[in-house]
C-alpha cells in the first residue's frame, strides 16, 4: 500500500509542478516525480497481481458494468446497461 501512496503523490506533486507559466511538461522537475510515481503504482499493481490476497484486489477494476449482484431487496439501478 506505500508504494499506491508515495506513487499517487508523486503524480500529483509532478503534475502540481506544471502549474507555473515557464514549466513545460518536459521539465524535470515535473516529468521525474511524474515517471517515478506511475513506475511505483505498476509496481503496486503487479505485486497486487500476483499474490493470492492482495489489500487491493486490482482484478475488482477489470470490469467496471459488472458489479456484485444486488439482493433481491435492492431496488438500485444496474450501473451498467445489458448488451
Amino acid at each position: 500500500m506505500a508504494l499506491m501512496s508515495v506513487g499517487s503523490a508523486a503524480i500529483v506533486y509532478g503534475l502540481s509542478e506544471l502549474g507555473g507559466a515557464t514549466t513545460s511538461f518536459t521539465a524535470p522537475q515535473v516529468l521525474w516525480p511524474i515517471i517515478a510515481g506511475v513506475a511505483m503504482v505498476a509496481v503496486f499493481i503487479w505485486h497486487a497481481l500476483r499474490i493470492e490476497r492482495p489489500l487491493l484486489d486490482v482484478r475488482l477494476y477489470k470490469n467496471a458494468c459488472s458489479p456484485p449482484r444486488p439482493s433481491r431487496r435492492s431496488r438500485s439501478a444496474p450501473l451498467c446497461s445489458a448488451r
